[in-house]
Order: structure tokens, then C-alpha cells, then sequence
């Protein structure tokens, strides 16, 4: 879940309509009185597994090789993306600060933008085996992306991690080091 404020907060998740899982984004505007469904990509596999909300009525939502972008509160989503999230893995960590936006998806990649999502730049992870999921950031430049190695059941579905490490920038995400390699 992810909260612009104590008003206005978005829950990326999966519901079930009619014996088919389908993403949903549950949208709140009146502190979690009323949630409603959003549903930007209407594919049938689509799915949601990340948000950021640096505003109240402005959310990001990574998806199935997609990004996807409110501002206004859910009514309406573009999509936001670097040609090459597309063939990528589900974005699984979405997190910046201000305009300063960093991706993270399960095939190692990193993208940054920093004009809100208009411009991405890939940037090279310094754990290329490892599946990144969640970002933090505390300010422009200094921020974290936890990472591990995604376990796959049969139908290749991610069902967990294995190992792991915390990734850290103090650049805005331009360069990335490993901080923290966690013992198995």
C-alpha cells in the first residue's frame, strides 16, 4: 500500500472475476472509508505489484513489464516506461523522491527517471543475478532496493526469494553498490 497522505492511498493487488485472477489497484481518497477498484491495464494478465505515491493524487504502480502513472487520484492512468521494461519481468519496486523516480524489476534491471516518469535511463545493477524488488529513498539521492534471487514454480510464476542483499545509491540511482550481502 502506498500513501500520498493520510486521505489518499493506493493497494496494487489481484482480485478474482469469475475464476480468473485479474490486477487491480484499490483506490482510497477519504482516509480508507471507501476503497474502489482501478484497473489501467484491462488485460487479462495483468497484474500489480508495487506503489509509490509521492502526492496524494499522484501515484506510480509497477505491473507486468509496465508502469504505470495517476494524477488524479486513480480516475485516469498512463502508462511510463523505457522501451526496454517491455520485454522485462514484473516491476516489483517503485520509489523515488520528487521528481527523481527508480524502477526495479525481477530480471535485474534499474531504471531511472528524473523528470516524474517522462525519461528513463537504464542503469546497470551491481548484482546481475539477482531479482530487485522493493525501493526506498530518504531524499533525491540516497536510496535502497532490496534484492535476492526469485524463486519460480513450474508455470515459471515468482512464488519468493532466496539469499539476498540490500543495493544502495547516493547519486540519485545513477550507480549502485552492494551494501549489505546476506548470508543463506
Amino acid at each position: 500500500v502506498a500513501a500520498g497522505d493520510a486521505s489518499h492511498a493506493y493497494a496494487p493487488g489481484v482480485v478474482d472475476q469469475g475464476g480468473n485472477s485479474v490486477g487491480v489497484i484499490m483506490v482510497t481518497s477519504n482516509g480508507g472509508v471507501l476503497w474502489t477498484p482501478a484497473m489501467p491495464d484491462t488485460r487479462m494478465i495483468a497484474m500489480y505489484f508495487s506503489a509509490w505515491a509521492p502526492a496524494p493524487q499522484t501515484c506510480y504502480v509497477g505491473g507486468m513489464a509496465k508502469l504505470f502513472k495517476t494524477v488524479d487520484s486513480g480516475s485516469s492512468w498512463t502508462e511510463s516506461q523505457h522501451p526496454d521494461m517491455i520485454p522485462a519481468k514484473p516491476v516489483m519496486g517503485v520509489g523515488g523522491h520528487g521528481e527523481e523516480l527508480v524502477v526495479a524489476t525481477t530480471s535485474e534491471e534499474i531504471f531511472v527517471s528524473h523528470d516524474g516518469g517522462a525519461s528513463w535511463t537504464p542503469v546497470p545493477s551491481p548484482l546481475p543475478e539477482a531479482s530487485l524488488s522493493h525501493v526506498a529513498f530518504i531524499s533525491g539521492t540516497t536510496g535502497w532496493i532490496a534484492a535476492g534471487s526469485g524463486d519460480y514454480n513450474e508455470e515459471n510464476v515468482l512464488i519468493g526469494y532466496s539469499g539476498g542483499a540490500l543495493l544502495g545509491t547516493t547519486d540519485g540511482g545513477a550507480t549502485w553498490e552492494t551494501l549489505k550481502p546476506v548470508e543463506a
